[in-house]
């Protein structure tokens, strides 16, 4: 089965209309539109994004391994 994915123009998702027609979309169509995104991401080999690992860090550790900033510049980012 061919899948064909029409260009869409500049602020196409901008238009109320549109939007509109996406909301109301059937379920069939959905699950459909699903299997396609499925599809691309095995195409192309695209793993899921994983959940977001937020940790505290020290800002002066940060700041030691901005290695492209000079000495008073990683202080100063350090302070911030």
């Amino acid at each position: 089965m061919e899948i064909q994915r029409p260009f869409r123009q500049c602020g196409y998702w901008k238009d109320p209309q549109q939007i509109k027609h996406l909301l109301l979309m059937q379920p069939f169509r959905i699950q459909q539109a699903k299997a396609a995104a499925e599809e691309i991401n095995d195409a192309f080999n695209l793993a899921p994004l994983n959940d977001p690992n937020y940790h505290s860090v020290d800002p002066q550790d940060v700041a030691a391994m901005q290695t492209h900033l000079t000495t008073p510049e990683q202080q100063q980012l350090a302070t911030l």
